[in-house]
């Protein structure tokens, strides 16, 4: 399914489209709105205190391979712990302070903030954080392995997961957990089979930069066409 969408018209996906020069030069602070070939834009989080389940679904510089604790967070946060999963469990955390930098368990963390993917970030206060970088476009696919796995959208849009976003679960049959950061608990689940669709909570609808627990039967793709115009 392909998606063409006029970001700058969405309000919903509180992005803010700039020539890509204008990265360089300060993007966080640029009220310029333009088209751009390369999009680059921000998308500001707001964190609540305890844990956040999120996604980071802007690219750095293009490359795929610079999305890390220290160019998506960086110093914004006060102090964070970022749980990131990996084969199905959750692996050595990487934390942040002020005096100390970030330490632990980063590479984790660095993988996991792919758009895609996500991570918990779990902070003492409320805070924003502000994640920069290129709208990704064309082809794009994020694998899923069976058993547990947090995963996201790639494209910096809301909608229904799989009738907007183009998540298709793998052998017909996914179960769906997103999180409440206000109540800090688990919403009521969303389970696919391809007998009766969505049962439970329905399908989620997503925000943007909101991550999900994923628990698959099957190894499989979230793959979809995404171009900006």
């Amino acid at each position: 399914m392909a998606h063409t969408v006029k970001l700058k018209t969405n309000m919903r996906t509180k992005i803010l489209l700039s020539a890509a020069a204008a990265m360089a030069a300060g993007l966080v602070s640029s009220n310029a709105q333009v088209y751009s070939a390369n999009v680059v834009g921000y998308v500001q989080q707001s964190l609540q205190p305890g844990f956040n389940l999120v996604a980071n679904p802007l690219d750095l510089d293009g490359t795929g391979t610079n999305n890390t604790v220290q160019t998506v967070f960086g110093t914004q946060l006060p102090s964070a712990t970022v749980y990131a999963m990996s084969g199905g469990a959750f692996q050595p955390l990487a934390q942040y302070t002020s005096k100390g930098g970030w330490v632990g368990g980063t590479n984790y963390v660095n993988a996991a903030l792919t758009p895609g993917q996500g991570v918990f970030v779990s902070v003492a206060s409320a805070t924003t954080v502000t994640m920069v970088g290129n709208v990704k476009q064309g082809s794009l696919s994020t694998p899923f392995s069976s058993g547990f796995n947090i995963i996201s959208s790639q494209v910096p849009i809301a909608g229904l997961m799989q009738h907007t976003l183009n998540f298709q679960p793998a052998g017909g049959a996914a179960t769906v957990y997103t999180f409440n950061a206000a109540t800090q608990l688990y919403n009521p689940l969303s389970q696919y089979t391809s007998k009766g669709g969505w049962t439970g909570a329905g399908e989620p609808n997503l925000g943007v930069g909101q991550a999900v627990v994923l628990s698959s039967g099957s190894s499989g793709n979230w793959s979809t066409n995404f171009t900006v115009q």
